[in-house]
């Protein structure tokens, strides 16, 4: 669900770019008409048009923030049912490199999966920078990304008895994510 002050700013833009529109159709209506009936050499005929372009613009402008929010919106949305899907899987990888709770120290299996779901907000921010270069996802984020770096965690977890760090993970993934948006989909 969406925030309360987030469905306000998109109430706020969207009553914003209504009175703009109503106003950029009023002009559009009135202003060719004093367009006609003036002399060419009038110098407010200049200013009319630039103020025409104006609220051109800023109609476009607002648009665009609209657009924006309701994107941000539907992202959150999304976040909201992707999250424990990814945590599913991350937690899936963790099991299969077969770390112990106790690898962790003071940590059991609840402690050690709640750590490593932590991670989950980084690797949203590393696979959102990489769809908005590369474009859709070619495979399957959960079984190609996800899985391995539970597995990741777990082998690093086994060896050094402690969490990787987030620059660590972050390197995985940026190194993980490339191969997974440069091959083909899968059949």
């Amino acid at each position: 669900m969406s925030s309360p002050p987030f469905d306000q700013a998109l109430l706020e833009l969207e009553d914003a770019l209504v009175d703009l529109l109503e106003n950029l159709a009023f002009a559009a209506a009135v202003v060719p008409a004093l367009l006609a009936d003036a002399d060419p050499s009038a110098p407010f005929q200049g200013g009319l048009e630039r103020y025409l372009d104006s609220l051109t613009a800023q109609g476009l402008a607002l648009k665009t923030r609209v657009q924006s929010l309701r994107v941000r919106f539907s992202q959150e949305q999304l976040w909201q049912v992707e999250a424990p899907i990814w945590a599913a899987f991350l937690q899936e990888g963790l099991l299969e490199s077969r770390v112990k709770a106790t690898a962790l120290p003071g940590h059991g299996q609840l402690e050690l999966v709640a750590a490593c779901c932590e991670y989950l907000p980084l690797v949203r921010r590393a696979v959102c920078a990489r769809e908005t270069l590369s474009g859709e996802r070619t495979g399957v984020l959960e079984y190609e990304v996800l899985n391995p770096l539970g597995d990741f965690i777990g082998e690093h977890i086994q060896e050094h008895n402690s969490l990787p760090s987030e620059a660590l993970v972050e390197d995985w993934l940026q190194r993980r994510l490339s191969q997974f948006f440069s091959h083909p989909p899968s059949t």
